[in-house]
């Protein structure tokens, strides 16, 4: 018994430095930025007019929404931090360090006690899994569904029962809901089951309890495709076939390497290795993939989830290579997490398995140098919520001058493209109605941010600009310095 409480007390100890270096400052330095600002608009109607929002976030490539179910993960946190926008962070926060716990639950239910542990420490320390743990994208939380996913689908596989191909299902249908590239786990999925559990297939109750599985959460989206003639699902498939373009399929050799390699520099960054170091980056993971290999058809502990691990992450890459699509690898986090229990196997292994003592010691302080090396990206943001709330503040300020019904707001930043989203839903939440101005001449006020070098005015025919406030940001992590506030009227 003291041993088991041993054991917990450890974990314990990895999530408490986990949950230090994720909640750092979060309240004040959290990125704010057009895409949240348009999410927390969204939620914010439907809580203030009863508007249920039947499609989600507009995906970044192709004309086409994501589902809803962000919007409903979101809700509730907002309301639990009265309309501020730290309330999502929230959400990405909780499902960050849940991914910890649920990591290490994972493989000491299914593996063994060395890669819960080994797993945890280089989740806990892991740059990337820090960064998104502080911010509010609806990518973010891919990474929790998938270890649900992989959770899930191994305790089907190893002891059966309706209600856990329920619920894979389940994660299935909110997985592509939270961002397009999760589909990829639904062939990985059926692969997976027709390799170690193809007898399901013809069973009746199989298909009835994952169908209501899948299309559970996808209810509300299916319902406004009826409204709007299915628009969002044939502008997808036209995306994923590459529609009339006629595009050459990427699928090349270099296109393979990156497409294999990129998960290592994704949870173990290289921004800050010279060239030389960064030529070992590629060699050293195919060694990681290799080695992965070995320890799944090796007899130990963790072949099975090894096993599972190298499916999901082979069809992942397959599929992105195949597909007409653009490759941006900071979508594909549901398994570029992997790397991570990749290196975790690894570890674990050699603690076993090595004859060479202490070996791995060795490695693990390598990952865990390679990570912590690396965490100066964690705590730089482009723009802190503070810079957004004090820009809103100083047009709140100015409104009795300048009463309307309704305010244009446009906006210009040199961190993105943006329509001002992110300070409309703060004036909007102050009972003050806006709208995104797609010009400066039709707009009510102007706000333009600067990091380096001041931003010019741009030519506003027949406007006269009144500077309404001159504002300056002294976060050190921010790249905007500072902002002019224009009002905007008619000569």
């Amino acid at each position: 018994m003291w041993l088991i409480d041993k054991k917990l007390w450890l974990f314990l100890f990895i999530f408490l430095i986990a949950f230090v270096l994720r909640i750092y400052k979060v309240t004040v330095e959290y990125g704010y930025f057009g895409d949240q600002g348009r999410d927390l608009l969204v939620v914010f109607d439907w809580i203030r007019h009863g508007n249920m929002p039947l499609i989600g976030p507009v995906a970044s490539v192709g004309a086409f929404h994501l589902g809803p179910f962000f919007y409903y993960l979101i809700c509730p946190f907002l309301l639990i931090f009265q309309f501020n926008p730290f309330g999502p962070v929230a959400l990405a926060l909780f499902c960050g360090l849940s991914l910890i716990v649920l990591t290490y639950l994972y493989f000491s239910k299914w593996g063994d006690y060395p890669t819960a542990i080994f797993s945890s420490i280089l989740l806990a320390f892991s740059p990337v899994a820090i960064f998104i743990s502080r911010g509010d994208w609806n990518p973010n939380v891919q990474p929790l569904f998938f270890l649900l996913l992989l959770y899930f689908l191994t305790h089907l596989i190893k002891k059966g029962g309706y209600r856990y191909i329920f619920l894979v299902f389940l994660v299935l249908g909110i997985g592509i809901q939270l961002h397009y590239t999760f589909a990829a786990n639904i062939l990985a999925t059926v692969i997976i089951l027709l390799i170690y559990k193809p007898r399901v297939f013809i069973d009746y109750r199989f298909w009835l309890s994952s169908l209501a599985g899948f299309i559970g959460p996808n209810i509300p989206f299916l319902l406004g495709q009826f409204q709007t003639n299915f628009f969002d699902i044939t502008n997808l498939w036209q995306y994923l076939t590459g529609g009339s373009e006629s595009k050459a399929l990427p699928f090349l050799f270099q296109t393979v390497i990156d497409r294999t390699t990129f998960p290592l520099t994704v949870y173990f960054p290289t921004y800050f290795f010279s060239w030389f170091l960064k030529l070992f980056v590629t060699p050293i993971y195919l060694l990681i993939l290799i080695i992965v290999v070995v320890i799944a058809f090796t007899k130990n502990s963790v072949s099975f989830p090894a096993r599972l691990l190298l499916i999901f992450f082979a069809v992942g890459v397959t599929v992105s290579g195949f597909l007409k699509i653009d490759f941006l690898e900071h979508y594909y986090e549901e398994f570029a997490v992997s790397v991570v229990l990749f290196a975790g196997l690894i570890v674990s292994y050699l603690y076993t398995q090595a004859r060479i003592k202490l070996l791995w010691v060795l490695v693990l302080f390598l990952f865990l140098f390679w990570q912590v090396s690396n965490f100066s990206i964690v705590y730089k943001v482009s723009r802190t919520s503070g810079a957004v709330f004090r820009e809103s503040q100083t047009i709140l300020n100015d409104i009795p001058n300048n009463k309307k019904n309704i305010y244009g707001i446009y906006y210009m930043t040199p961190i993105s493209l943006s329509e001002g989203y992110e300070l409309r839903y703060l004036l909007e939440i102050n009972g003050i109605r806006t709208f995104s101005s797609r010009r400066p001449d039709l707009a009510d006020y102007l706000v333009m941010e600067s990091s380096s070098q001041k931003m010019k005015l741009p030519k506003l025919r027949g406007i006269q600009p009144q500077l309404v406030g001159n504002l300056s940001f002294d976060a050190d992590n921010e790249v905007i310095k500072d902002a002019a506030v224009y009002r905007l009227m008619s000569n």
